[in-house]
């Protein structure tokens, strides 16, 4: 047994060098700094998001845009002006979205011509909590639009 333990300590000293010790210490040290990134993100991400909106519309149709970015944990700031205005407010209010709802956008709907809710992104970064906000807002207007195309066709043709 003696002679088991004595192999086992001389190999352990042979492999536990500086230049074996290094870069598993250094591997350690990165996967922290990567552990703690992703904290970071993963933080940001779960904060509510949010969205300067300037509806120039002020119907039940753009009400209900504004209810459905409030349902997604959207904070919506109403705004007014123009387009430079309402981007230099969302740079000034640290705010990444600016969401503009055309006049006449129900109308335009009614009568089933194309009408456009304009979106803006304010990039500040190529993160990955960037990226999912986007996706996610993105995601809430393919839904809205879709809710929006078949409520018209079901009251066209009942």
């Amino acid at each position: 047994m003696r002679v088991i333990t004595n192999i086992i300590v001389k190999e352990a000293r042979e492999l536990l060098t500086l230049q074996m010790l290094a870069p598993f210490v250094a591997i350690m040290v990165v996967f922290v700094f990567i552990g703690r990134a992703i904290r970071g993100e993963r933080a940001k991400s779960s904060q509510p998001q949010s969205v300067i909106v300037a509806d120039n519309d002020r119907t039940a149709l753009s009400e209900s845009v504004l209810v459905a970015l409030q349902s997604e944990r959207t904070t919506v700031i109403p705004a007014e002006g123009n387009l430079d205005e309402l981007l230099d407010l969302a740079r000034a209010a640290g705010v990444t979205w600016v969401v503009v709802v055309p006049e006449s956008l129900e109308q335009r709907v009614q009568a089933f011509e194309t009408a456009d809710i304009q979106v803006y992104n304010i990039v500040t970064g190529f993160s990955i909590t960037q990226m999912e906000k986007s996706i996610k807002l993105k995601y809430l207007f393919d839904r809205a639009n879709e809710r929006l195309a078949q409520a018209y066709l079901a009251r066209a043709y009942p």
